[in-house]
């Protein structure tokens, strides 16, 4: 039986690595979230200091870990992309582990794991929510497994954890960290009054948790001091998202075309309350663990409610669904576990596995195969591109060096040309509302007035971004006199 479970648990990994590999490794250049995460990590591994030199919404933890790989191995896209490969497997197999300790049923586990995959397919990718989600998902998986193990270092270890996540997303980490303590002083209050049990070596626990979150808290806050980071910081990541106007209401989640998406963005918030329900009334603590943990990780969702955030912020709950819905199959087949069935449902298991597995290898085979063309521009080396799209970043690179002036590009996109020839603009090279800092769209203006520079903008009749700064666009065409045109962007100067 053992030797069993360990050859589903290696087939799962397998299966896990083959999948999330043919999401990720053959995508063309163009995810924006995947360019923007490469170059502040980029940036980073050659000395640049976050909020001074590169602006950034959150915390660097990701950044930080990401620029060191780069400064190691091969600063390219793809090396982002094996990164990303082994975070978003390690999610997915930390998932599959709890199910386990659980003890969800086989099939159940690999089926909400195939419904996990099939919907986040199409979005993995390395992002600072994955990785706190991935840090969340180790809290959840040691809280669940320990139970009745607690000692100091456990709990110092919980919380360093919990502070992990305040320095990956200071929202996300803030909630988690007060989760992690949050739940345990209710375990208190209620051993205290219900069950008068001592609760001294508790709240020592409790306290040795905020210590453990105060760790990397304090670390990153002496970085800060040390780097002369400190005002920028709170300039950035602070005072700066109160210019973050980007919303996208959670309606348009209910009112998603997408059955799935709607039927889920309806179940996971009535799931929480009926897990707090069914964790009260079973003595679940397990369960109420895992929901605190799954709303902390569900402010992911907001303020832009759209299909990633929403998935990402979600991942947690639907642990909590799987494990309700187990419970209920459980009671259903409690008279008719007859062994023929019981085999006959674990072999399909890794029928089941076997099949996704070879898929997911015969996917990456064919995105080798049917590549026609790979970049050969720096950074880029081994991505998937047409050999149109590379002569068109080829042609504005070309025009940015030969400039007789500085070149901005004003758009969501100008990181794609801008890391081929290694330049970085701090506040243009992610140009969206919400990502410059406390003065936002004015303080960009005020910049612009007193640089003699080219400044790119996309041309009418082009879509633009629905994050695209407009008051700055506005005032360019106001008040700056058109140059000449490259690809899809006209060229502005001071007069």
């Amino acid at each position: 039986m053992k030797n069993n479970k360990k050859i589903i648990d290696l087939l799962m990994i397998l299966t896990i690595l083959a999948i999330v590999s043919s999401s990720i490794i053959g995508r063309g250049i163009g995810d924006l979230d995947e360019l923007w995460n490469f170059n502040v990590s980029n940036v980073f591994s050659k000395g640049l200091l976050p909020y001074i030199d590169y602006n950034t919404l959150v915390t660097p933890l990701l950044q930080m870990l990401a620029g060191i790989v780069l400064k190691i191995f091969p600063n390219e896209l793809i090396t982002m992309r094996i990164l990303a490969v082994l975070l978003i497997s390690s999610i997915l197999f930390l998932i599959y582990k709890i199910l386990d300790i659980l003890n969800v049923h086989s099939t159940v586990k690999i089926f909400s794991l195939i419904g996990i995959i099939f919907l986040e397919y199409k979005y993995f990718c390395i992002d600072y929510n994955f990785f706190a989600l991935f840090l969340t998902l180790i809290i959840v998986l040691l809280e669940i497994k320990n139970e009745n193990n607690k000692d100091y270092k456990y709990n110092i270890l919980i919380g360093i954890l919990a502070g992990l996540v305040c320095m990956t997303k200071q929202t996300i980490g803030m909630l988690v960290a007060t989760s992690t303590i949050g739940y345990m002083v209710v375990f208190l209050l209620i051993d205290k009054f219900k069950y008068k049990k001592d609760v001294k070596e508790q709240l020592k626990n409790i306290l040795f948790r905020i210590l453990g979150v105060l760790i990397p808290v304090c670390v990153f806050l002496i970085y800060l001091i040390c780097t002369s980071s400190f005002n920028a910081f709170i300039d950035y990541a602070i005072l700066g998202i109160k210019t973050f106007s980007n919303k996208v209401d959670y309606k348009y989640l209910v009112e998603s075309q997408n059955l799935i998406i709607k039927l889920l963005s309806i179940l996971t918030p009535i799931s929480f309350f009926i897990n707090f329900i069914i964790s009260l009334k079973e003595k679940d603590r397990k369960m109420f663990i895992i929901n605190c943990l799954a709303i902390s990780m569900f402010v992911v969702t907001f303020p832009i409610s759209d299909n990633i955030h929403f998935l990402i912020g979600s991942t947690t709950a639907f642990i909590t669904i799987t494990y309700n819905m187990n419970n209920i199959i459980k009671k259903i087949l409690k008279n008719k576990n007859i062994l023929f069935i019981k085999l006959f449902i674990e072999n399909f298991s890794i029928c089941i596995l076997v099949t996704i597995f070879i898929s997911g290898v015969y996917v990456n085979y064919a995105n080798i195969k049917n590549t026609e063309y790979y970049s050969k521009l720096k950074h880029y080396k081994f991505i998937p591109i047409s050999e149109s799209f590379e002569t068109e970043i080829k042609k504005v690179e070309k025009y940015i060096e030969e400039s007789d002036k500085k070149v901005y590009i004003l758009n969501f996109d100008a990181a794609i040309y801008m890391i081929p020839i290694d330049r970085y603009n701090k506040d243009y090279d992610m140009f969206m509302k919400g990502n410059f800092g406390a003065k936002g769209e004015q303080g960009i203006i005020e910049k612009i007035k007193k640089e003699d520079a080219k400044y790119l903008i996309v041309k009418d009749g082009i879509r633009r971004n629905w994050q695209n700064p407009e008051e700055v666009r506005k005032y360019i065409k106001e008040n700056m006199k058109y140059k000449e045109s490259i690809a899809n962007y006209d060229v502005y100067e001071n007069y």
